[in-house]
């Protein structure tokens, strides 16, 4: 979503009549707003993530989570 906002910037940028029609401003405020939302919604799964990976290398719960074949899982990153 931000490599679109930027995009959508630059048009905008280069297209003076466009920013100033109600539809563009509602469209880039909704963006600006999912935006937000999934960084928050990737902080809250990158969190839980950590304390995952910490209780599975963390003993005794390490020892279980061996057993069961548990393993470290990945952060979400935006490529």
């Amino acid at each position: 979503i931000s490599t679109v906002l930027k995009q959508l910037s630059e048009e905008l940028t280069l297209s003076a009549q466009l920013q100033h029609l109600p539809a563009v401003k509602d469209l880039t405020k909704q963006l600006n707003e999912l935006d937000g939302e999934l960084q928050a919604a990737r902080m809250a799964y990158n969190g839980a993530t950590r304390n995952y990976n910490i209780i599975v290398h963390t003993i005794p719960s390490a020892l279980i989570a061996k057993m069961m074949s548990f393993e470290s899982q990945p952060y979400f990153e935006v490529i």
